[in-house]
């Protein structure tokens, strides 16, 4: 009898034992934390038509009324109220390929945002900010075959185009528009520049293709003879890397750049 007393007292103090690690283990834990939400820590941006506009890190929230009715992820953790746009018509700038009734414009770091409102919400469209925050400026992105035309910063235009079948072909880096000349080939319909002409001024360092007969420096580089923006004989290609290392656009499109741009606009090619 007295053994099962024993016994007993000692299951007593093993499982009273037991529980008190269980509670000290339990007590010392930190508590689950609840991950953030993107829309929180919120920052207004601004109030239009009646809608009001926060940002978060990598979102915009739109609310009225102080509900929220849709969240648009962004690609950079902040960004600011740039400018408005309300009943804008289409060839009116900037953005001259849409009409708006009402956006706001978004500018982060790399990128500018248009969110439309009305009359529906979204993020109309994207696109990377110019390095020229005065006079016209043009940008031509390799990988996504994409010319941008600029004025004062903001976009005007965006076109396909079609740039060199080798990654080096053509020159990436900064440079300007030196000269321009319509039907650069004359009247020919099937000429290979199409209808304009728009040299770029490429230094010798920057030309990898070097001259077709030795290798050594080709001396139309420099005088905008050698790449440049032109039309096409074939636009099937557009869109594509597809050059010898200029910039080939539908035709239509690069009679309506010619009366857009001035000799002397900045152009900066990038990958």
């Amino acid at each position: 009898m007295e053994q099962v007393v024993r016994n007993s007292i000692g299951f007593i103090a093993f499982l009273l034992l037991a529980l008190l690690v269980c509670w000290a283990g339990c007590q010392s834990a930190p508590p689950a934390e609840k991950p953030p939400s993107p829309t929180e820590n919120l920052k207004p941006l601004v109030i239009q038509d009646g809608y009001q506009l926060l940002a978060g890190p990598g979102v915009v929230s739109i609310r009225k009324n102080n509900l929220p009715i849709k969240t648009i992820p962004l690609e950079e953790a902040d960004v600011k109220l740039a400018y408005r746009l309300s009943a804008k018509p289409s060839g009116q700038a900037p953005l001259m390929d849409y009409s708006i009734d009402s956006a706001v414009v978004l500018s982060g770091s790399h990128l500018h945002y248009v969110v439309e409102l009305k009359p529906e919400i979204r993020l109309l469209l994207k696109y990377p900010r110019s390095l020229h925050d005065e006079g016209q400026s043009i940008r031509i992105e390799k990988e996504a075959n994409r010319l941008y035309l600029y004025a004062d910063g903001w976009l005007l235009k965006s076109y396909k185009v079609s740039t060199g079948k080798m990654p080096w072909y053509t020159p990436e880096g900064d440079f300007r528009i030196v000269n321009k000349m319509p039907f650069p080939k004359g009247r020919d319909p099937e000429s290979p520049m199409g209808t304009r002409w728009m040299g770029l001024a490429v230094p010798y360092s920057k030309d990898e293709r070097g001259n077709k007969w030795d290798g050594g420096d080709d001396p139309r580089s420099p005088l905008g003879q050698k790449f440049g923006i032109h039309g096409t004989n074939d636009e099937s290609t557009i869109g594509t890397p597809a050059s010898g290392g200029c910039i080939r656009m539908y035709n239509r499109d690069v009679n309506e750049l010619y009366d857009l741009v001035d000799i002397g606009t900045p152009v900066q090619i990038v990958p």
